[in-house]
C-alpha cells in the first residue's frame, strides 16, 4: 500500500521539525507550526514528542507539562495527543492538555471545538468535550470531572459549576464516584465570610 504523504512542520527558531525527536521547552514555550495552519504550543517545561506527521494521521506525545494546540482541519487527517494512559482524539478545536507525570493528574480544556478524551479509568468511548469544557483526571484514584467554565473564568472553573460526570455501570464496573453538591445559600443574618451559589 502506498504510504501517505509527509505533513511537514516547522519548530519556531529551530527549523524543520523532525518526527522522534524530543521537544524541551525550558526557558520559553516552543512552538510548532504544520502545513495547513495547525500551530501547536508546548509551554515552559514542558516535553514533547512529534511520533507521526503525514497526511492521515498527526500524534503528539505529551511527556510532561502543558500543550496548547490550535488545530485546522486538513482534509482527512486525524489529529491526537497522547499523556500517560490518555488520548485526546480532535474534532478540529482549540484546547490545551496538562500532563503531570509524577501525581497521575490530567487536565483537558477546551475553547473551541471538540475533543474526545479516553484511557484509564474513563467510560467507553470516551469523553466528549465542547467549548469551555474542562476535564480533570486522576490516574490514582480513576475519578474524573468535567466543568462548564464562564466565558471569562479561564483557567479556573467556577466550583458551583462542577458535575460529576461518572462511568456507564453497564459498560464500566468500577465503583461510582460520589457526587460533588454546590455550597448552601447562607441564610439570612449568617457571617459575611460565606460564600453563596445559584443554580439553574
Amino acid at each position: 500500500a502506498k504510504r501517505p504523504a509527509r505533513l511537514d512542520f516547522q519548530v519556531e527558531g529551530r527549523g524543520p521539525g523532525q518526527v522522534g525527536h524530543w521537544l524541551e521547552a525550558r526557558g520559553d514555550r516552543l512552538v510548532l507550526r504544520f502545513v495547513g495552519g495547525t500551530r501547536m504550543d508546548l509551554e515552559r517545561e514542558s516535553r514533547a514528542q512529534v511520533v507521526q506527521s503525514d497526511e492521515q494521521q498527526v500524534g503528539v506525545r505529551l511527556d510532561h507539562g502543558r500543550l496548547q494546540a490550535d488545530v485546522r482541519r486538513r482534509g482527512n487527517t486525524h489529529w491526537k495527543v497522547m499523556a500517560g494512559p490518555y488520548r485526546v482524539t480532535v474534532l478540529g478545536t482549540r484546547f490545551g492538555v496538562r500532563w503531570n507525570a509524577a501525581s497521575g493528574q490530567l487536565r483537558v480544556a477546551v475553547e473551541r471545538g471538540r475533543v474526545r478524551v479516553t484511557g484509564q479509568g474513563l467510560a467507553d468511548g470516551g469523553v466528549v468535550l465542547g467549548a469551555r469544557e474542562d476535564l480533570r483526571v486522576d490516574r490514582r484514584t480513576n475519578r474524573w470531572t468535567v466543568a462548564r467554565a464562564p466565558v471569562a473564568a479561564r483557567p479556573a472553573p467556577d466550583p458551583s459549576m462542577t458535575r460529576v460526570v461518572t462511568p456507564d455501570p453497564a459498560v464500566d464496573p468500577r465503583p461510582t464516584p460520589p457526587a460533588m453538591r454546590p455550597t448552601p445559600t447562607p441564610a439570612p443574618g449568617s457571617s459575611p465570610g460565606c460564600g453563596s451559589n445559584s443554580q439553574t
